[in-house]
């Protein structure tokens, strides 16, 4: 879709840091919100489940053998979910005034954790009428007493590829990606380029505040368009990477990157 952005939400953003229980952090919440003020451009906004999805499914979920307290244990995390979707709908449409909630059971797939399938006609209408589309990551039960929480970014990279994205912003909590060798934030990463690529995935660890492999299950699905990882609670750092306009962060390209247009949405069965 000529123009489009994705912007992906680190949920756990909208919590306060040094709290472990899933309660809204509303100073960071109408941060985020103030940046998508006044823009117009064909606008897809994700947002993960963070805490409100991981801690009460710990909690709930953990080596639970009975259905019953299963299914018990899901409510529990679904509810946790919906309460920080109420609020981020509410406070965002302040901001964002002619928007679409889509759910994801609406358009997802999922299947042994990953996503199997989706289809992209709700989120097309809203956006073919003009309407920042909104959704989320959520909780998925894959029979028995399994399940998969999938993330905002996992979503928004399958979603760049099949409406052909032109931007995907993924808004986290750290300024950008770690050089691994200088621990400095890269301000851009050309993945093209084997060995510059090699360096961050062979030597980046998991004690980094954020790696390349956060965000490579995201280059992994083709994307043809830039991508842009950011600190969302950084003052205008959202607003001006919606806009086009140089921000503190890391830029992702590929210089080899191949047209490849927008892929047909797999049917959802």
């Amino acid at each position: 879709m000529t123009g489009l952005t994705i912007v992906s939400i680190d949920g756990s953003a909208f919590a306060p840091k040094n709290i472990s229980i899933p309660i809204i952090d509303y100073e960071a919440l109408h941060l985020v919100a103030s940046q998508f003020h006044s823009y117009d451009g064909p606008l897809l906004v994700i947002f993960g489940p963070g805490k409100f999805g991981i801690v009460p499914a710990r909690k709930h979920l953990t080596n639970v053998t009975d259905s019953e307290q299963f299914l018990k244990g899901l409510k529990h995390v679904k509810d946790s979910i919906r309460s920080l979707v109420f609020t981020v709908d509410s406070i965002l449409g302040r901001e964002i005034h002619s928007r679409l909630l889509v759910h994801p059971s609406q358009f997802l797939n999922v299947k042994d954790g990953k996503i199997e399938g989706l289809t992209t006609k709700a989120i097309e209408y809203g956006l073919e009428t003009n309407r920042t589309v909104l959704t989320y990551g959520d909780i998925f039960p894959e029979g028995g007493n399994n399940y998969t929480i999938i993330s905002s970014d996992t979503i928004a990279a399958y979603l760049a590829v099949y409406l052909g994205a032109e931007r995907l912003i993924l808004g986290t909590m750290v300024d950008g990606i770690e050089d691994p060798f200088t621990q400095q934030i890269a301000s851009e990463i050309d993945i093209s380029n084997k060995s510059e690529l090699a360096k961050y995935l062979d030597h980046s660890t998991s004690e980094r505040p954020l790696t390349l492999h956060r965000v490579y299950d995201v280059l992994n699905t083709s994307i043809n368009c830039e991508i842009v990882v950011l600190n969302i609670l950084e003052p205008d750092n959202l607003w001006k990477a919606l806009r086009g306009i140089q921000t503190t962060g890391t830029r992702i390209r590929s210089t080899a990157r191949r047209k490849i247009g927008r892929r047909k949405a797999d049917p959802i069965t």
